[in-house]
């Protein structure tokens, strides 16, 4: 499913949901005469390594998205690019604290910034961290509407105020 390009990621409901696989690839076919094949347990090993890394960096990414004020954030410069006073106004928040999570979105790559005369103007840095933010969104938006899908809506609540989560 496509969203429109003005969309925000802030909750919606849709009758369709698009669901995401990633899938790790593979090394990349090589002629079997030139370059031998390793053994069985060697290339097990490396497509561990690679697949742990994938979860790592992955990891990373979520945690970088793990606060609802950075979701606010996103959702505000979603469409468009914002100076810093702009973003403090539409997730009413201090200029202090957005900084600083502004920093944390820029150093994990999900955000760009410029200068604009006297101001720093934030965007998104790519399309991709827009669709996963509107997609868990959606599909919680969509829990939130639906009765029977209140329990795990509340049981994700409860892990995250629990202290095992923090």
């Amino acid at each position: 499913m496509s969203l429109p390009p003005n969309a925000t990621f802030a909750p919606m409901i849709s009758q369709h949901l698009t669901t995401v696989l990633i899938t790790i690839p593979k090394a990349l076919p090589m002629p079997s005469k030139m370059i031998p094949m390793p053994p069985a347990n060697v290339t097990r090993i490396v497509e561990d390594e690679e697949s742990e890394r994938v979860f790592v960096l992955a990891a990373e990414f979520f945690s970088a998205l793990a606060t609802p004020i950075r979701l606010r954030i996103l959702s505000t410069i979603c469409n468009q690019g914002k100076s810093v006073s702009a973003i403090v106004k539409a997730v009413a928040s201090t200029q202090p604290n957005v900084s600083q999570h502004l920093k944390m979105l820029y150093l994990a790559g999900l955000v760009a910034k410029h200068r604009m005369g006297n101001e720093i103007v934030y965007r998104v840095q790519s399309e991709e961290v827009l669709q996963v933010c509107r997609t868990v969104c959606m599909r919680i938006a969509i829990d939130l509407d639906t009765p029977d899908r209140l329990e795990l809506v509340n049981r994700l609540t409860t892990f995250s105020q629990s202290p095992a989560a923090s």
